[in-house]
């Protein structure tokens, strides 16, 4: 426990930062959304509302959180196990700085996009196609066409003004999206062996051009730069499994299924007429990017 409260501390500041986005996620969500004005004879939001739910927004936090990490914490124990590498900044061979750093990025990922789905579904207003169903409209009122024509459940009336982009999507893919990506970049899928040449193969090579040849040889020569001047070093976090399994196609249905899951997700709330399908492309391709920007600019360094 001592070493696992060492690494949060190390990971304050983004706690701090992942926490305002959920704030203000929070009172995006809390706020009354745009007031859009509808037809009672407008098919889009006629239809009738689900008796079952096989997602509801509790499960989020299983889906999208903690599975992902019990999955790439489980995945890491396989891969020292199966006699993969693991580097830390240390040179300690412990996989919970992997984990650890998963878990913070991942809540990186998923605060982003929390504060991107809630603040559209603020400022967008659409309507879900069981709105109607929802708001149950009187005859007087709903021929003026008013936003207050509604004698549903008041709470149920304004969750049904809250259809774009759906957040489901937008939690179940950011969080597949990242999964996939590290544990692609776990097994070496896109990744192709280098070779570093040698200098003495760079200057045989090169017998026709001396300057060439000389300029690797002052290269070689040169006296390292003086510590002080460079920037600290990264920190490194990898967790690789042996190449060989990178290779075959277990590896890209490991890397597959994460992403199949959010898809599943995300057809759901289409089939239980929460959502538009519009509303579930926009909600998946936000998760992407939300993913796909953390990966990119806090763990590509690092895995």
């Amino acid at each position: 426990m001592p070493a696992i409260t060492s690494l949060l501390q190390q990971h304050a500041l983004d706690t701090a930062g992942i926490g305002a986005l959920f704030l203000v996620a929070f009172v995006a969500k809390a706020t009354p959304p745009f007031l859009r004005t509808f037809d009672v004879n407008d098919p889009d939001i006629a239809h009738p509302r689900a008796t079952s739910n096989a997602f509801p927004t509790w499960s989020l936090f299983f889906v999208a959180f903690a599975g992902p990490v019990c999955i790439l914490a489980l995945a890491a124990y396989v891969a020292q196990r199966t006699g993969g590498s693991i580097t830390v900044s240390n040179g300690a061979e412990d996989i919970r700085p992997f984990c650890v750093l998963f878990a913070v990025n991942l809540g990186a990922a998923l605060a982003l996009t929390t504060c991107a789905t809630h603040v559209l579904k603020l400022w967008v207003g659409r309507l879900r196609p069981d709105f109607l169903a929802r708001c149950q409209p009187t005859a007087t009122s709903a021929a003026s066409h008013s936003p207050y024509s509604c004698a549903g459940d008041p709470r149920q009336v304004v969750d049904g003004r809250r259809s774009f982009p759906s957040g489901h999507a937008s939690f179940a893919c950011a969080a597949a999206v990242l999964t996939a990506l590290v544990l692609a970049s776990m097994l070496g899928i896109w990744r192709t062996p280098t070779r570093r040449p040698s200098l003495s193969r760079n200057i045989a090579s090169d017998d026709n051009d001396d300057e060439d040849a000389l300029s690797l040889l002052e290269r070689a020569a040169a006296p390292d730069p003086p510590t002080a001047l460079l920037a600290p070093p990264l920190p490194t976090r990898r967790v690789r499994f042996p190449h060989h399994l990178g290779r075959s196609v277990w590896a890209l249905i490991l890397v597959a299924s994460p992403l199949l899951f959010a898809a599943f997700v995300a057809i759901t709330r289409v089939r239980e007429n929460m959502h538009h399908p519009t509303d579930v492309i926009a909600g998946a391709l936000l998760g992407m990017f939300c993913s796909c920007f953390v990966y990119a600019s806090r763990m590509g360094h690092a895995l």
